[in-house]
């Protein structure tokens, strides 16, 4: 008898949780809630998924966060390592093609007769998430490459204000753009 069977249910909910609720409140209490976690979820959706409007909106999507941390580089690193990245300004360069990552970054030359760049792949933007913005950046832009290897190549370090020259950094390390510690102090100051 489905009566007697909703008292059975009515009397376990007020044993089990010493309230008198209904099932037919129960049920619309779980549709609410599965309302909110599908707007949770479309949320979290335009998030993960949102696209760039166009070539003009990638680049300056990354030209507006590459600003931004820029401001932050105050609390993680000296004066004197952030005026090492000042003295070799980046360029953001747009590209177009099909075999390339989504970014990369080149550093200026030994002699920084050509600025550092950022470059941004623009090929297939239908594909390009927002959300991967702040990593990209941070890894090919500002903490790491950048930083990184602006301090390698210029082979400066700082003494009392004045550049000396660091004979510590050995000419493999300052002239080749592919070593463990280049990835390796990438990753590890993404964390």
């Amino acid at each position: 008898d489905p009566k007697l069977r909703n008292k059975m249910y009515i009397d376990l909910l007020e044993d089990d949780l010493g309230l008198s609720l209904d099932p037919e409140y129960i049920y619309n209490f779980g549709l609410s809630l599965i309302k909110d976690l599908n707007r949770k979820k479309m949320k979290l959706k335009n998030f993960i998924f949102k696209k760039f409007d166009s070539e003009n909106d990638v680049v300056n999507t990354y030209r507006n966060k590459i600003k931004e941390y820029s401001k932050l580089m105050k609390y993680y690193f000296s004066e004197d390592i952030i005026k090492i990245t000042n003295d070799c300004p980046l360029e953001i360069v747009k590209i177009k093609e099909k075999y390339e990552p989504s970014a990369s970054y080149w550093s200026s030359d030994i002699n920084n007769e050509h600025k550092a760049r950022f470059k941004i792949n623009v090929y297939d933007i239908k594909h390009m998430n927002k959300y991967e913005v702040p990593r990209l950046t941070m890894h090919e832009a500002i903490f790491l490459h950048h930083l990184h290897l602006n301090y390698v190549l210029n082979n400066d370090v700082i003494n009392n204000d004045n550049y000396v020259l660091n004979y510590d950094v050995p000419d493999w390390v300052r002239l080749s753009r592919y070593t463990g510690t280049t990835e390796g102090w990438a990753h590890y100051t993404e964390y």
